[in-house]
C-alpha cells in the first residue's frame, strides 16, 4: 500500500481534534528467570503496528505488532455486556536477562509519536520458569515440576487454569500468587485438590496487595492440582499472574529485633509480625520540640503486612497514629514534634490482628525532621502533551476558554507539622518554549494539575523533568517524569446521530460518515478503535483506506451469529494517517470519538439465516469420519440466495477437517462429513458449523450452530 505522507508544519487549523495516546494493558510472561530469554507479549492500545519498547536494565528496541491472542468467551449478557470493553493489540518483545540480574522488579513502558505510557512492573526470578499453553474451551492440565514459577493469564472471562505436580506424603508445598501486588486486576482465587479432584486441606492467606497464597503438607504419595480463577468469574489479556510452587516451609527473613531497642535517629531496624496479634515496641529518646519521622517500609511485591503505626508516651498513652502515609500507600508514616524532653513508645501492628507470620517482614526508619514542612509526589510518571496548532498560538490567550491541552501532572501535597502555607512550584527540565501553568498549591488543597502549553514549533520529544516545590524556605523535589510532546491531529469524522433498532444478527450493518480534513490531504485509515464504550461481542470490521482528498467515507461492521438479542451496540471507530514533521521525521498519528453522533449504534435482533444439525452430539474414531447431517432455515428475503456450509475448528483442535458444502437456493438440507485423523482433539469445546451467503446482490448474512465431538468408545463426558 503507498502512504502519501503530509508536511505538518504548513497546516492552519481552526480547530483541533481529540488525540489518544498509547496505553499499555499487559507484558505476558510478567517476569522471567535471570540467565534466559523469553518472548514477551505487549498489549499496546493506539500503538499503530508499532513502537519503542523501554525496560530498566535493557534498554530501548522496537516492537512490532503480531497475531494477537484473543478468546472471546461466554457470550455477554446484561447488565456485563453494556460495560465498555478494551482490545489491546499483542507486540513482540525479546528480552535477555543476564545471569547476574538483580532479583526483584524492574519498570518498562512504551513511546509512540502521540506520547509514552506509564510504567509498568516486570519481576526477575531465580526459580525456573514455564508460561500457560493458552487455549480456549475447558481446562486442560498442565503438568509442572517443582520448585517453578508459573506464567498464565485467566483469560477469556470464566476461564480457570489448572496446574498439576507431585509431591511426597509429609512435603510441605507452597503455593504464591503475584498479580495484584505487580498492577493486574485479577483477584485470584486458588483451589487444592487431588488429579483425581478429591479436595486437599490447606492454610490460605491473603497478601496486603490482594494476593493469595496456600500451604499444605501432602496427605500421600499422589498428583496434586492447583486451580487459579478470578473470583467474580472475570478474565481478560490482562488478567496475568505469576504462580510460584516451591517445596518446604517459607524461610523466615533475617531480622534484626529486639524487644524495647532504643532507636537512635537518622537509624534504620529491621522488624516483623511473627505471629496474629503480635505488636512490636521500639523505644525513641526525643529532646523538648524536637521533630521526628518515623517511616515503615515493607516488600511491595510480596510482603504481606498491611503496617499499623502508633507512638506513644513512655506510660503507653497514645500519642498519635497512622495507617496509610496517603491513599493507595498502605506503609504508615508518623511525623511528630515532642511537647517535651524524654521516652517515646513506637509500636508497629498489622492492621488485620488475624494475621502474621515470616512474611509480614517491616523496615522501621526513624529520623529527625524539620519542624514543619511538606513533600510533593507525582501521580504519575508520564505526561503527555499535545502540541498547539499555528491557529491556536495566534489567538488571543485572553480569550482562550479551554486550559493548556495534554492530559494533565497531579501533583500531591503532603505536610507534616505545623505547615500551612502556599506551595509554588517550578518544573524542572522543560524542553525550550514549553510553558507550564496552575503552578501554585494553596494551603487548603492536598493536590493540583499542571497543565502544559507546546508552542507550534516545539520538536517532537521525550524530555525528563522534576517538579520542584518551595515555600517558607523548605524546598523539595520530586521524583522524575517523562514529558513527551506530541502533534496535534488536523483531521475528525462526523457523523449523525441514528439508532437501528432492528439489526439482524450474522449480517452487516453502514453507516456514511463525512470528513473533515482540517487541511490534511493523505489518505486516512479506518478502523474499530481498541477501546470501546461497550463490549463487541466478536463484532469484526475490515479496515478501510480512504483515499486522499476524500471527504467522505461508508463503514461497514459485521455482527456475529452469535449475539446478545436486544443489546445496544456502541461501536467507535479510530481514524489514523502519517504525517510529515517539519525535520522530516515520519509520525502516525490517530483521532477517535466517544460522541454518541459518531458512534455506530443498534439494537440486534434475531437472524435471518438458521442452521440446525442433526444431533447437538456426534461420536467419532480416529483415522474415521463421521456425517453431519444438517437443515437451513432462511428468512423469505433470502429465499434465492445460495449459501455455503462449513467446519470452523478452535486453533488448538487438530485433525478435524470438512469440506464445505454449497447449497442452490431451493435446497434446505445437507450433511458436512467430518474426517478425522489419527490423533484428533483435544475436544475440550464444541467445534461450530457456519453457514453463509456466498452472493454479492445483498448484504452477506450468517449462522452458526455448535456441535460436540466426542470419541466413540468414551462416555458422553467432556475432558
Amino acid at each position: 500500500m503507498r502512504v502519501i505522507s503530509q508536511t505538518f508544519a504548513v497546516l492552519l487549523i481552526v480547530g483541533v481534534c481529540s488525540a489518544v495516546p498509547p496505553a499499555t494493558d499487559f507484558i505476558f510472561p510478567a517476569g522471567a528467570q535471570r540467565g534466559t530469554s523469553v518472548d514477551a507479549r505487549v498489549g499496546g492500545f493506539y500503538f499503530h503496528g508499532r513502537a519503542e519498547f523501554t525496560m530498566e536494565g535493557l534498554g530501548a528496541q522496537q516492537i512490532k505488532e503480531i497475531n494477537t491472542i484473543w478468546f472471546d468467551g461466554p457470550m455477554l449478557i446484561e447488565p456485563a455486556s453494556q460495560k465498555s470493553e478494551d482490545y489491546p493489540k499483542d507486540h513482540l518483545a525479546r528480552l535477555s536477562i543476564a545471569k547476574d540480574a538483580p532479583l526483584g522488579t524492574r519498570t518498562w513502558w512504551c513511546r509512540t509519536s502521540q506520547g509514552s505510557t506509564p510504567s509498568m512492573k516486570f519481576i526477575v526470578g531465580d526459580l525456573a520458569e514455564v508460561i500457560e499453553h493458552e487455549i480456549e474451551g475447558n481446562p486442560i492440565p498442565q503438568t509442572v515440576t517443582l520448585p517453578v514459577t508459573i506464567n498464565g493469564r485467566v483469560f477469556p472471562r470464566e476461564d480457570a487454569d489448572l496446574w498439576r505436580f507431585h509431591a511426597k506424603q509429609g512435603e510441605t508445598i507452597r503455593c504464591e500468587v503475584a498479580s495484584q501486588s505487580i498492577g493486574y486486576p485479577l483477584q485470584a482465587v486458588l483451589n487444592l485438590t487431588t488429579a483425581s479432584g478429591k479436595p486437599v486441606s490447606a492454610q490460605k492467606q491473603s497478601s496486603r496487595a490482594g494476593d493469595p497464597s496456600l500451604t499444605f503438607v501432602a496427605p500421600a504419595d499422589d498428583e496434586y492440582q492447583v486451580a487459579i480463577n478470578d473470583a467474580a468469574y472475570l478474565g481478560a489479556p490482562n488478567h496475568v499472574y505469576r504462580l510460584t510452587l516451591q517445596r518446604g516451609p517459607a524461610q523466615a527473613q533475617p531480622l534484626i529485633e529486639t524487644t524495647n531497642q532504643v532507636l537512635i535517629l537518622r537509624g534504620v531496624v529491621d522488624g516483623c509480625i511473627s505471629k496474629p496479634g503480635e505488636v512490636d515496641e521500639w523505644l525513641v529518646d526525643l529532646a523538648e520540640t524536637q521533630s521526628v519521622l518515623f517511616d515503615i517500609a515493607t516488600d511491595k511485591e510480596r510482603g504481606w503486612l498491611d503496617s499499623m503505626l502508633t507512638l506513644h508516651t513512655a506510660d503507653g498513652a497514645l500519642l498519635t497514629k497512622n495507617d496509610d502515609r496517603i491513599e493507595g500507600q498502605t506503609d504508615s508514616r508518623i511525623h511528630y514534634t515532642a511537647a517535651k524532653a524524654g521516652r517515646y513508645l513506637i509500636k508497629v501492628a498489622d492492621r488485620f490482628a488475624t494475621r502474621g507470620g515470616s512474611d509480614f517482614g517491616y523496615r522501621l526508619h526513624a529520623a529527625a525532621h524539620a519542624a514543619a514542612g511538606f513533600e510533593l509526589t507525582l501521580g504519575s510518571d508520564v505526561v503527555n502533551v499535545m502540541r498547539q496548532t499555528e491557529a491556536e498560538a495566534a489567538a488571543d490567550p485572553k480569550t482562550k476558554s479551554k486550559p493548556a491541552r495534554g492530559t494533565g501532572l497531579r501533583v500531591d501535597v503532603t505536610p507534616f507539622g505545623a505547615f500551612k502555607s502556599k506551595i509554588n512550584l517550578d518544573v524542572i527540565g522543560l524542553p525550550a518554549g514549553v510553558t507550564a501553568e496552575n503552578t501554585v498549591i494553596n494551603p487548603s488543597q492536598r493536590f493540583i494539575e499542571l497543565a502544559f502549553t507546546a508552542p507550534p514549533a516545539t520538536p517532537l520529544q521525550l524530555a525528563r523533568v522534576t517538579v520542584r516545590g518551595t515555600a517558607d524556605g523548605v524546598t523539595h523535589t520530586t521524583s522524575e517524569a517523562r514529558l513527551v510532546i506530541a502533534p496535534s491531529v488536523p483531521f475528525k469524522h462526523i457523523g449523525e446521530y441514528w439508532v437501528t433498532n432492528d439489526q439482524p444478527a450474522g449480517t452487516t450493518m453502514k453507516k456514511r460518515y463525512e470528513l473533515e480534513r482540517g487541511g490534511f490531504t493523505g489518505p486516512i485509515t479506518v478502523s474499530l478503535a481498541d477501546r470501546q464504550g461497550r463490549g463487541l461481542q466478536a463484532l469484526t470490521a475490515t479496515p478501510l483506506l480512504v483515499p486522499a482528498d476524500a471527504t467522505s467515507f461508508e463503514y461497514t461492521v459485521m455482527y456475529p451469529p452469535e449475539v446478545e438479542l436486544g443489546h445496544t451496540s456502541r461501536i467507535q471507530l479510530m481514524l489514523t494517517a502519517e504525517i510529515t514533521d517539519t525535520d522530516g521525521s515520519r509520525h502516525t498519528i490517530s483521532h477517535t470519538s466517544f460522541e454518541q453522533e459518531d458512534q455506530m449504534i443498534s439494537v440486534t435482533t434475531d437472524g435471518l439465516l438458521r442452521i440446525i444439525p442433526g444431533e447437538g452430539t456426534f461420536t467419532f474414531t480416529p483415522a474415521g469420519h463421521t456425517a453431519v447431517p444438517f437443515v437451513v432455515k432462511r428468512h423469505p428475503a433470502l429465499a434465492s440466495r445460495p449459501l455455503r456450509v462449513e467446519l470452523q475448528v478452535p486453533r488448538h483442535i487438530r485433525d478435524v477437517t470438512a469440506k464445505p458444502v454449497d447449497l442452490a437456493p431451493e435446497k434446505q438440507s445437507g450433511e458436512l462429513r467430518l474426517d478425522f485423523g489419527k490423533t484428533p482433539g483435544p475436544f475440550n469445546m464444541p467445534v461450530t458449523i457456519i453457514a453463509r451467503t456466498t452472493d454479492t446482490i445483498a448484504a452477506p448474512h450468517n449462522a452458526s450452530a455448535k456441535i460436540e465431538l466426542l470419541p466413540a468408545l468414551r462416555t458422553a463426558s467432556r475432558p
